[in-house]
């Protein structure tokens, strides 16, 4: 297949990665790997490696005001108060949405704060894992060097 593959492209394929299955598997599913899943809460203790705390992210609206505004679920997550806003200055001003650029510029800002702070979260258990694992290796090459010499 990858004769026929490099016939009509100027791709060169390396061996044993010749079909695309294992190309979407490596991109579609990196929890079935190993690798932290954003939509599980982490297996570690949140303080650990935080000798003075950390500071504890709550939404500046609460449940029952989400609910009540009626926003969708997409948008109901830590910026929900600044797209609030955003929502209400376009509604005020319907047709002149350009009035409301402040708000979405600080809707857009936070959304982007939010995802930084979960991709740092994603990597600091990914680093976890990795740091557990390597643990992991030296204490059962250390037992098997310790069996070895009691043979």
């Amino acid at each position: 297949m990858g004769n026929e593959f490099q016939k009509y492209t100027n791709i060169t394929v390396e061996p044993g990665t010749e079909t695309f299955g294992n190309l979407l598997w490596k991109f579609t599913f990196p929890h079935k790997r190993g690798e932290p899943f954003h939509m599980k809460e982490s297996k570690y203790d949140p303080l650990y490696g935080f000798p003075r705390g950390r500071h504890r992210r709550e939404s500046p609206i609460s449940y029952a005001e989400a609910i009540s505004s009626r926003i969708p679920p997409r948008h109901n997550d830590y910026c929900a108060h600044f797209w609030l806003k955003h929502a209400g200055c376009v509604k005020e001003n319907f047709p002149y949405w350009f009035r409301c650029n402040p708000y979405k510029w600080e809707l857009l800002e936070c959304q982007y704060q939010d995802k930084l702070l979960q991709l740092k979260e994603y990597e600091r258990e990914r680093r976890l894992d990795k740091r557990n694992k390597r643990i992991l290796e030296k204490m059962r090459v250390e037992e098997l060097a310790k069996s070895k010499e009691n043979m």
